[in-house]
């Protein structure tokens, strides 16, 4: 781990701590994805009792299943292959199925940007559910993208590398610091607001007004 990687989440862990945060974040931008064979049958097979809100099956399934400190994988969990198995079968029915048509989950970003820059084709819309949640990182990346704000999410989509990386085996670490993470203005947002920058710069020994080789340099080395 990279000095300045550790003195990032110093800053933020020290935020924290402290009760700060950064006011005025807008609502996220979100697309769907589609759940073959539909929510109801997926929270079946996976012993769903929480809400039924389409809005948080992912979300809470992650937490539930991957927010551990040992880098749960999916085959170690029978829920979960139950639940890749499903969507397997729904993906391509056959007559007899108890499959019916897709419901629609909120996805960070687009499917095209996640085919594309985190399975790097290896995935469509209709299988993209079963490629996250059948993956720790994957899965540990689509929960951070969603504490992200727009302007932050915006900023970090345009980062291949770091989405390389954070996507694959720096996910545990950008998911501790994505409820704390922010980008402005391609500036990282301080508590305090901009009086207390330099103050913030001084205890972590980074500045925060290149935040790709900070974050960045977290989460890649």
């Amino acid at each position: 781990m990279s000095k300045p990687f550790r003195r990032v989440i110093a800053v933020l862990a020290t935020a924290s701590a402290l009760g700060a945060s950064v006011a005025g974040s807008p609502l996220p931008a979100l697309s769907d994805v589609p759940i073959p064979g539909g929510l109801e049958g997926a929270r079946t097979v996976v012993g769903d009792r929480a809400s039924a809100d389409r809005a948080l099956f992912l979300p809470e399934l992650i937490v539930r299943f991957f927010n551990t400190p040992g880098g749960t994988k999916a085959a170690e969990i029978p829920e979960l292959q139950a639940l890749i198995a499903r969507l397997d079968q729904c993906g391509t029915p056959s007559p007899g199925t108890s499959c019916r048509r897709a419901d629609a989950l909120p996805l960070p970003l687009t499917a095209d940007w996640w085919i594309g820059s985190v399975f790097h084709g290896r995935s469509s819309p209709a299988t993209l559910v079963r490629d996250i949640v059948r993956s720790h990182d994957a899965a540990l990346f689509y929960w951070s993208l969603l504490t992200l704000d727009d302007a932050t999410r915006s900023w970090f989509a345009r980062q291949p590398e770091l989405v390389v990386a954070a996507s694959r085996d720096r996910a545990s670490v950008l998911a501790l610091l994505a409820p704390g993470l922010r980008v402005v203005d391609g500036r990282i947002a301080v508590p305090g607001g901009e009086p207390a920058r330099a103050a913030w710069e001084a205890l972590a020994g980074v500045e925060t007004a290149d935040p790709a080789s900070h974050p960045g340099g977290l989460v890649m080395s």
